[in-house]
C-alpha cells in the first residue's frame, strides 16, 4: 500500500453533534487517525467533515380497506370455495350415498 486516503462525514444536525466545540473535533480527528493507521510520513490523509444531511422523507402508503385488498379477497375466495365444497359434500353427496 503506497498511500491511504480516508474521508469521514458526520451529520452536523445530529443531536449529539449540535453543541460540539472545535477541540472535540480535533480529538475525534486524532482518534480517527489512530484508528485508521494514518502515517503522515507515508503521505496518508484523513479528512473529517461536518455537513448538514438532508432528512429522508418516507412516503406514506395509503391504507387500503379490507374489501379492496387483493390478498384478503384471495383468502375470502379460498375459504368460500372450501365452505361451498363442504356444503356440497354434506347436502348433496352424502344423501346420495346413503340412498
Amino acid at each position: 500500500m503506497k498511500r491511504l486516503n480516508v474521508a469521514v462525514v458526520l451529520n452536523q444536525n445530529a443531536p449529539a453533534l449540535k453543541n460540539w466545540k472545535p477541540e472535540q473535533t480535533t480529538q475525534l480527528t486524532a482518534l480517527l487517525n489512530n484508528a485508521a493507521g494514518i502515517d503522515a510520513q507515508r503521505g496518508d490523509n484523513l479528512t473529517l467533515s461536518l455537513l448538514n444531511f438532508v432528512p429522508q422523507v418516507v412516503p406514506v402508503e395509503p391504507v387500503i380497506p379490507l374489501w379492496k385488498d387483493d390478498s384478503v379477497l384471495a383468502w375470502v375466495r379460498l375459504i368460500g370455495c372450501g365452505l361451498l365444497a363442504l356444503l356440497l359434500l354434506f347436502f348433496v353427496v352424502r344423501p346420495v350415498m346413503n340412498a
